[in-house]
């Protein structure tokens, strides 16, 4: 997959490894399983891990990422973007 990404470096990438890809995916998909039937990461409460999480996972479409097949991490992220004030 060819892609450019130029996030937090001046440097301009124009190929990603489709492993890494993967694993993002893999990752996603755990999210989904997880946050399933949560509003939270650990506990009841909005707590560092949201915080954690989320300052990657809301940008996963900047790398071409997508985020429409995982509603679960969809309502995570719009609950905790509330609460941040975002």
């Amino acid at each position: 997959m060819s892609v450019t990404l130029k996030l937090f470096t001046k440097k301009q990438i124009t190929e990603v490894d489709q492993a890494l890809i993967d694993k993002s995916y893999k990752a996603l998909h755990l999210m989904e399983k997880h946050l399933r039937g949560k509003s939270y990461f650990v506990g009841n409460q909005f707590s560092v891990a949201d915080i954690s999480l989320l300052a990657y996972t809301r940008l996963a479409s900047g790398a071409r990422l997508d985020l429409k097949k995982y509603p679960a991490i969809n309502n995570w992220i719009k609950v905790c973007e509330k609460l941040l004030g975002l």
